[in-house]
């Protein structure tokens, strides 16, 4: 494990991939916001590539993180960097969180979701088969 003074290096380095990750998504947003053609390809190989460095960044930190204090003792109490850089995080993956969502209603709009990836008609009205079950059943029936 890396000394406690290590740490906030490995969480810029996780701040990082959170604005690269900020910063595809924003040009994505943007290349949906044109009328010309999308490339998804082009943004699909940057995402897997963000997706590996995230993922790498999180192990280290678990790898790195202080090991919990025993006896119900608070928590350690962190470096104002520290801190600063935790808050800076958050708020970068609540502004990645919501274009996300903006990008996913822009490509549903265009119609460019796969098939697989759409909810089925059962889940979005649950009460659909039932419902046709009613409306073409026998009178009396």
């Amino acid at each position: 494990m890396k000394p406690p003074a290590e740490i906030p290096d490995t969480l810029r380095e996780y701040a990082t991939v959170c604005e690269d990750l900020l910063d595809l998504t924003s040009r994505e947003h943007q290349a949906l916001a044109q009328p010309a053609t999308y490339e998804a390809s082009r943004f699909n190989l940057a995402r897997k590539d963000l997706l590996s460095r995230l993922n790498q960044t999180l192990i280290q930190l678990r790898r790195d993180r202080p090991p919990p204090r025993s006896g119900g003792a608070a928590a350690p109490e962190r470096l104002p960097e520290t801190t600063l850089t935790l808050q800076a995080v958050q708020n970068l993956v609540v502004k990645i969180l919501q274009l996300d969502q903006e990008n996913r209603q822009a490509l549903l709009k265009r119609g460019l979701f796969a098939p697989g990836e759409l909810p089925t008609l059962g889940s979005q009205r649950p009460n659909y088969v039932a419902g046709l079950y009613r409306r073409h059943a026998p009178a009396g029936a």
